[in-house]
């Protein structure tokens, strides 16, 4: 007989198992069976976890000991960083005292020691010239008036000085008189003294008979050029008018095709697969891109330093058309010129207009009223009449030989149109502004210093004007010839393009020639 399961004595903690087997079968408890598999799992799973605990402990562990230690070396490190950082802050403190010990020790020999300085006159500089100098210990002293100068560094008695030109003033030649000796006191007796350069007027390139060849200097043949350009690199680039080609002339006279078939046409393409119709002007920018006026193509085209051509701006039309691209017109476009930003500037020489376009592309009308007449004034209420050659200096201001009014015009970049030179008398004066007189001005440059120089067409001579608007003739007998020599010994025949390079050596397209000439700044025999 069993007792009542409350009465049944607990039994010892080792048989606990069987005690739960009995109440299972007594009861029939089917879910006994499955508790006590989980139980038993329960059971074996716990060894598990504790290891996995202990493990995740010691891994902690070590990742706090890893931090610590890094810690402590990142401590370190910075700790070094400060000691290397201090040591340099005490090095610079000692080398500065010791330099300043230095100067104070050198300030009390200079003034144990009598100390000279080195001066004089200079006389001749034109106006707006710069000249240096330079003493043989190396100092410079630049000066851009006449009167005295003075070096500033001191020499001590006795010490050997002597003082040079090392830069001589645009288009002048300058010398030294008793510039070397020992200073035994303050030198004031140097003397420089400066003299206008003289024009030497020689052949660059060409045979000087119309046809056309590539080659070196006088073996190249050229054909009715119009306009010139040089870039920074001394090159020169002619716009071969009747050979319908853009030739390139090296700084050693070599002469080559940089584009163009020799066919009249209009293609663009790669060097000679493309064709020109009558080029006339071209402009080159810091880069090497060159632009031509396309005169008898209506077009103003842009040609990458490797030769690829391709159309800038215009219709083709011949028409007036302000616009975008192609969608733009001209008519007859003459000379160009680009400024330091890519802005290409036109003279579109039968709509009596100088046009403006914008690196994007874009054309609009700077000034001029489309008139053939003469008027200065703002924008499009100025007139031209058959403007040729234009030219742009580095502040923005653009020059126009206005060829058939026989006067050089000036646009300020605000459109602003005044008369620089030029009574409008088709004669030839040098003289103060429209004192003076041009015959049929075609091409135009300026220099760094704005001194503009003229191409007069039909006074077969190269003219020079002064900021102050002063106007000289440099070079050509005014009678028709081609021959080299010095100012007025030389002559040309309708010269029309002319560039100025870096070094203030011009550049002459002598059309009627068919050559390229060269003028350089020499001194005076």
């Amino acid at each position: 007989m069993h007792r009542p399961l409350e009465q049944t004595p607990r039994p010892a903690p080792g048989c606990a198992w069987r005690v739960l087997i009995s109440a299972c079968l007594l009861f029939d408890l089917s879910a006994c069976g499955e508790d006590e598999e989980e139980r038993a799992e329960a059971a074996a799973v716990v060894p598990g976890e504790k290891e996995r605990e202990r493990a995740k402990r010691e891994q902690e562990k070590r990742e706090r000991e890893k931090r610590e230690q890094e810690k402590r070396e990142q401590e370190k490190r910075e700790q070094e960083k400060r000691e290397q950082e201090k040591r340099e802050q005490e090095k610079r403190e000692k080398q500065e005292r010791e330099k300043q010990e230095r100067e104070a020790r050198e300030r009390e020999e200079q003034a144990k020691t009598p100390r000279f300085s080195i001066g004089g006159q200079l006389s001749g500089l034109a106006s707006g010239r710069n000249i240096t100098l330079r003493t043989n210990s190396g100092e410079e002293l630049p000066v851009n008036a006449n009167g005295a100068f003075r070096f500033k560094k001191l020499l001590i008695s006795g010490e050997a000085y002597q003082v040079e030109i090392s830069r001589q003033p645009f288009w002048q030649f300058c010398e030294v008189q008793q510039g070397q000796g020992q200073a035994m006191s303050s030198i004031s007796s140097v003397k420089v003294l400066c003299s206008d350069a003289v024009a030497e007027v020689t052949t660059l390139a060409g045979s000087g008979k119309a046809g056309f060849a590539d080659g070196q200097r006088l073996a190249a043949s050229f054909n009715t050029p119009g306009l010139v350009t040089i870039d920074v690199h001394g090159n020169v680039y002619v716009a071969d008018y009747i050979n319908h080609r853009i030739r390139k002339i090296t700084p050693e006279g070599k002469v080559s095709t940089l584009a163009g078939s020799g066919v009249a046409g209009f293609a663009d393409g790669q060097g000679a697969e493309a064709s020109f119709r009558s080029p006339v002007g071209v402009a080159v920018d810091h880069e090497g891109h060159v632009y031509v006026a396309d005169n008898r193509n209506h077009r103003i085209r842009k040609i990458t330093p490797t030769g690829k051509v391709t159309t800038m701006a215009g219709s083709g039309n011949s028409d007036f058309e302000d616009g975008v691209g192609v969608q733009s017109s001209f008519r007859y476009p003459a000379g160009v010129a680009v400024d330091h930003e890519g802005h290409v500037y036109v003279a579109d020489n039968w709509n009596h207009r100088i046009r403006k376009i914008t690196p994007t592309g874009k054309v609009t009308t700077m000034a001029g009223s489309g008139n053939a007449a003469f008027e200065d004034g703002m924008g499009v209420q100025s007139s031209f009449r058959y403007p040729a050659g234009v030219a742009v200096d580095h502040e923005g201001h653009v020059y126009v030989a206005d060829s058939d009014n026989h006067r050089i015009r000036k646009i300020t970049p605000t459109g602003k149109v005044t008369t620089m030179a030029g009574s409008g008398n088709a004669a030839f004066e040098d003289g103060m502004g429209v004192q003076s007189s041009f015959r049929y001005p075609a091409g135009v440059a300026v220099d760094h210093e704005g001194h503009v120089f003229v191409a007069d067409n039909s006074n077969r001579r190269i003219r020079k004007i002064t900021p102050a608007g002063e106007v000289t003739t440099l070079a050509g007998s005014g009678q028709p010839g081609g021959l080299d020599g010095q100012g007025a010994m030389a002559s040309f025949k309708s010269p029309y393009g002319v560039a100025v390079g870096q070094e203030g050596n011009l550049y002459v397209a002598d059309t009627s020639n068919h050559l390229i000439r060269k003028i350089s700044p020499v001194k005076a025999r």
